[in-house]
């Protein structure tokens, strides 16, 4: 049996490795293990700021292990989902991480569907009749981007049809780890 740990528990984790590892730095830069107190103080707070743009410059990505153990959190009452809706359906964590996604839809499109632009067919033909996976990625106006969701998905490893790409969300391809 797969024990859960809390989000709690796993962020403490998380701000204990890292006060850990940035002690360990400075030490091995000269300082020492008290100076991290000063960024606690107003006259530290400036150097935060810096700290925390240095962060938003590193080239961060989302696993998309991640993103598919999100996908079946939030499916998991779902009785009707199966494997590709897994695989393809990466909405809660591209909102959640605030990642920008572009919705494509075709048109006449039943249901209600929201999408920002009808499917380009470049789009279409750099997917139809590809085999279904995960991080699956396409070129749209010059740059790589990772296909996030796909309304109507085959399971991994089938081809993809016309029919499958009846409503689809891109985003850019810096955002995602692929590997992990």
């Amino acid at each position: 049996m797969v024990k859960q740990v809390p989000h709690m528990v796993r962020g403490l984790g998380l701000a204990m490795r890292l006060i850990t590892d940035l002690s360990e730095e400075v030490v091995s830069q000269g300082g020492y293990p008290e100076m991290l107190h000063f960024l606690t103080t107003e006259e530290g707070r400036p150097h935060i700021t810096k700290i925390a743009g240095l962060i938003v410059s590193l080239p961060c990505r989302v696993p998309i292990s991640r993103l598919i153990e999100m996908s079946r959190e939030y499916h998991r009452n779902d009785d009707t989902t199966h494997e590709g809706h897994y695989q393809f359906d990466w909405q809660t964590g591209v909102t959640k991480f605030d990642i920008p996604s572009i919705r494509f839809g075709m048109q006449g499109l039943e249901g209600g569907w929201d999408f920002d632009r009808v499917t380009p067919t470049n789009l279409i033909l750099q997917l139809v009749g590809e085999r279904a996976k995960p991080g699956m990625t396409v070129m749209f106006e010059e740059e790589e981007y990772v296909v996030t969701f796909i309304l109507d998905p085959p399971e991994p490893g089938e081809m993809i049809e016309r029919d499958h790409i009846g409503l689809i969300h891109l985003s850019p391809r810096k955002y995602f780890d692929l590997e992990n």
